[in-house]
């Protein structure tokens, strides 16, 4: 019963470490972009005169803006259970298009 009760603990506790992220996401990034961050429309910035990808949060990482056409690596969040710090899967990527 305790090991139930202890993974029933863990999930609520990353759930909600995952909503705190989208809000601080949210916090950072909506103010400067008209499109909320669960779409991913692309975004023409006059001044680089370059289509960017906006800020997304993916209900994992929030992703800042990057170029069309380039990866983003993060390391992994640290709210996310069961990733192995320092190891080679302890990043993740998003592809923009």
């Amino acid at each position: 019963m305790a090991y139930n009760e202890h993974i029933r603990n863990l999930v609520i506790m990353q759930t909600n470490s995952i909503k705190l992220a989208r809000e601080n996401c949210i916090k950072e990034y909506a103010a400067d972009y008209d499109t909320p961050l669960d779409r991913n429309e692309p975004i023409y910035n006059e001044t680089l005169k370059r289509i960017f990808c906006p800020p997304f949060f993916d209900e994992i990482a929030c992703w800042p803006p990057q170029p069309a056409n380039t990866t983003a690596v993060s390391p992994c969040p640290s709210y996310i259970q069961g990733f192995l710090k320092g190891t080679v899967y302890n990043i993740i990527f998003k592809r923009s298009k």
